[in-house]
């Protein structure tokens, strides 16, 4: 069974609950505050990194912002990805420096307090980070964008991605 159709096996409610779950980012925040307060603690960066590496094993998702002419806007309409939506994803442009950020949410909160008149749709952290790092013109993600936001360039995502795949390996010598 494809990943649809389990989907659309659930109903509303069930669908609801498992999406909160998804997106219950609480610890990575936390985690991102508290390397945003100190990016040069290697000790912080280190919990940051596996604290995704964590949310990506538990089925944990983003809210990814998007301007698409099938999901309506804001957050009462977020959509679970599955099949293909359509849509562009929403970007951050840092003029000064040439970069482009794809918008991504940790959680419903950030996403209507900063977005809510665009539309939302929820990917697993691995598959969102995977994607964007195939996409030549961003050059990586904004979480949370407003307040607490935090920018993760490519390479951080690489290595998130790497740590991931390669977290439960062991080395024999």
């Amino acid at each position: 069974m494809g990943l649809e159709e389990w989907w659309n096996e659930m109903s509303e409610g069930e669908q609801e609950v498992f999406i909160d779950y998804m997106l219950d980012n609480e610890k990575l925040e936390k985690t991102i505050r508290s390397w945003d307060d100190n990016p040069q603690n290697t000790d912080t960066f280190m919990e940051m990194i596996y604290t995704f590496v964590d949310r990506i094993n538990d089925g944990g998702a983003f809210v990814v912002a998007l301007e698409s002419n099938t999901i309506k806007p804001g957050v009462k309409n977020i959509e679970f990805a599955t099949g293909n939506k359509g849509g562009t994803i929403a970007s951050a442009v840092n003029v000064k420096e040439n970069k482009v950020y794809a918008m991504l949410y940790t959680d419903k909160k950030y996403f209507e307090r900063n977005c809510n008149d665009l539309s939302g749709l929820v990917m697993f952290i691995d598959d969102i980070l995977e994607y964007i790092e195939t996409i030549k013109i961003v050059d990586g993600v904004v979480i949370n964008a407003g307040r607490d936001d935090i920018i993760l360039g490519k390479p951080f995502i690489r290595t998130i991605l790497w740590v991931a795949t390669h977290n439960n390996r062991q080395i024999n010598i």
